[in-house]
């Protein structure tokens, strides 16, 4: 009896952990193979791929290059000098930073050789954070209790009143800030790494500090320029009583040939500078020489608006020192790996003003606001812009010149500001805080509104007489 060969028995399959496979199926001439893979297999292996992908990207991340806890918890010379500087000031004067951080810390050697043991990527990323606290970057000034402009305070939570604001400060052409950040927008080349605002903003918003870099000021023969507040200026004030035998002005212009530009060490008359170097982008240095060595009260620079003014540096030809000027207006307090600046002209954190403009409470009515104050006769000082409706308030120069008036702070915390207002006139008082939802305030202990004044500030009304004006905090 003939054996039939039997039918091939399928192999077993991959199930269930067995080991299990199945066995190609002729289709025509060509054979195709089945792979199942279990749900449970399937998540598995999706789990792993990400385990491996988070894993590959987190390589990257700073966290596994750890810095030392002192490049946090250690203070910068910059913060040490505000902090002193601020010391009972209530409240204290607000700082404006503006760099890109280019510049390597003086003390770059002795913390690389307390750093020895750090990856070349940790040392970066320590470097990086010892120049954001040099700089005083956004958000760091709250750790210090230093108030800044930049974010307005800090950096939480700028309002659309801040963006709008900041069209005023930043350079022309700029896009407004929407994250509260100006240092990035400021710091330029285009400026020499610095494109400061007008000082009639810095002084309204009570910036009374300016914090730049110092990788753009320009060194000839040993001789350094100071280029970090903007030119223009026509006296610097010799403040330190630097006793000098030359006068050096470094300037530019925007028209070729240039003008010589003049110089006043005193008095009304001018002399001409004579050229010492062209340097390259076109700058040019002036030099007076001095009949014998003095020690000036001002230097007069000419301005016919030929030429821009740079930078006015004293020198001693004797010795070789050299002392530079700061524009009218402002006082340096401060060069080691960054400057600091004070603004002498600077507004307080409030003040009385007794002329009112009123604009509609729209942005429309925003940009209204922008328009009148970007008028060069705008007086921040004597007059403010309010949002919504009212009647316009105006009051005689004499009667304000001769008026007199106090405002003074008895207490000021994040949440509660008491302030004492005694004037001969009515007006409003103006303070230089955000204006923000939740916040209320009360005039001898009975409600006012809080007007927008100035864009993004607050303002009440204040009569004639002695008050106290209390702002609260309060948004329920």
């Amino acid at each position: 009896m003939p054996q039939t060969k039997p039918p091939p028995q399928p192999s077993p399959e991959f199930r269930g952990g067995s080991k299990q496979t199945r066995s190609p199926q002729i289709v025509g001439t060509k054979r195709v193979f089945h792979s199942v893979l279990s749900p449970q297999s399937s998540v598995r292996l999706l789990l792993a791929t990400l385990l491996l992908e988070l894993f590959l990207a987190g390589r990257i991340l700073p966290t596994n290059n750890l810095l030392p806890p002192e490049t946090f918890e250690s203070q910068r010379f910059t913060v040490s000098q505000l902090l002193a500087l601020n010391e009972g000031q209530t409240p204290p004067g607000r700082v404006l930073s503006i760099s890109d951080g280019l510049f390597d810390p003086g003390d770059r050697a002795a913390l690389e050789a307390r750093w020895f043991d750090l990856s070349p990527d940790a040392l970066q990323n320590a470097f990086v954070t010892v120049k954001q606290r040099e700089l005083l970057a956004p958000n760091l000034p709250l750790l210090y209790g230093i108030p800044t402009i930049d974010g307005f305070d800090g950096g939480l939570l700028p309002t659309a009143y801040y963006t709008a604001f900041t069209s005023l400060l930043l350079p022309d052409g700029e896009l407004r800030t929407l994250d509260g950040r100006l240092r990035e927008g400021m710091a330029s080349p285009e400026c020499r790494g610095a494109c400061v605002p007008d000082q009639r903003w810095l002084s309204l918003t009570n910036t009374r500090w300016l914090l730049l870099d110092k990788v753009y000021d320009v060194v000839h023969d040993g001789v350094f320029y100071d280029t970090g507040i903007p030119g223009g200026g026509t006296l610097y004030p010799n403040v330190n009583d630097f006793e000098a035998t030359e006068i050096r002005v470094l300037y530019h212009c925007a028209d070729s040939p240039c003008d010589t530009t003049y110089v006043s060490p005193r008095g009304p008359d001018f002399a001409p500078a004579d050229v010492l170097a062209t340097l390259e982008g076109g700058q040019i240095i002036g030099r007076l020489v001095l009949d014998a060595p003095s020690v000036l009260e001002n230097v007069s620079v000419g301005n016919n608006y030929a030429f821009t003014v740079d930078a006015v540096t004293l020198v001693d030809a004797r010795t070789g020192d050299f002392q530079q000027l700061a524009p009218d207006g402002w006082r340096r307090v401060l060069s080691s790996d960054v400057k600091l600046y004070e603004n002498l002209w600077v507004s307080p954190r409030a003040f009385m003003v007794y002329d009112a403009v009123w604009t509609p409470d729209t942005d429309e009515g925003t940009e209204t606001a922008l328009d009148l104050m970007r008028d060069p006769a705008f007086d921040s000082r004597r007059e403010i812009t309010l949002a919504g409706a009212g009647t316009n308030m105006e009051t005689s120069l004499y009667d304000v010149f001769y008026s007199e008036r106090s405002v003074d702070f008895h207490r000021y915390t994040a949440e509660r500001v008491v302030i004492v207002v005694e004037t001969e006139l009515d007006g409003y008082l103006f303070l230089s805080d955000a204006y923000y939802p939740g916040w209320r305030a009360t005039l001898d202990g009975a409600s006012v509104p809080i007007y927008r004044a100035d864009v993004m500030f607050r303002a009440v009304f204040v009569p004639a007489g002695t008050h106290e004006v209390v702002f609260t905090y309060s948004p329920y």
